[in-house]
């Protein structure tokens, strides 16, 4: 593998990475936001994330 291939691969990564990052912090916005006018109970029945889960999310 020559160095410019390895440059190539880690840019691949580091974006894949920052992508799958920034899509999961607009994941816990989006409960945040849901959380302002729905139950904790409400919010785990519509996505299928436990309560235990959306706590901790919404304490980090």
């Amino acid at each position: 593998m020559t160095f410019e291939m390895y440059l190539r691969d880690a840019r691949r990564q580091s974006r894949a990475e920052g992508r799958a990052e920034g899509q999961q912090a607009e994941r816990w916005d989006m409960l945040r936001q849901m959380l302002k006018t729905m139950s904790i109970v409400d919010v785990a029945r519509v996505t299928g994330i436990s309560q235990e889960e959306i706590e901790r999310i919404v304490k980090s």
